[in-house]
């Protein structure tokens, strides 16, 4: 068999989902995963985070139920309370998974009187 990153040829993978001959091809073959299914991923400071979305009863969150709220360079904000961090990007893949957004806390947003003034 041959390994799906490079084409070693391997007598067998140590890995039970892919034919893969090294780590270096494990966490090749993982940061394309992740560009092949990009719009479930956010980016934030070469980061790559995935949103676990709503869980039924007691399951395991990410960061442990920990809310976060996201701003999308778009103008878009998601809040959620199950982020799954996949790692730090490595920099070979940065121009392709680009930061997308940021992270904020709801009282940095300022809201204008009528008179004009900031609270």
């Amino acid at each position: 068999m041959n390994c799906k990153i490079c084409g070693k040829e391997i007598a067998e993978s140590r890995y039970i989902t892919d034919v893969l001959c090294s780590e270096n091809c494990f966490e090749k073959n993982f940061w394309n995963e992740i560009i092949a299914e990009r719009d479930k991923y956010i980016i934030i400071n070469n980061t790559c985070y995935r949103d676990g979305g709503k869980t039924p009863g007691n399951y395991f969150k990410g960061f442990g139920g920990r809310r976060f709220y996201i701003r999308f360079f778009d103008g878009r904000e998601i809040t959620t309370d199950n982020l799954w961090c996949q790692g730090d990007i490595p920099e070979e893949y940065q121009n392709t998974l680009k930061n997308e957004a940021e992270f904020y806390y709801p009282e940095e947003k300022l809201i204008k009187t009528k008179g004009g003034a900031n609270h």
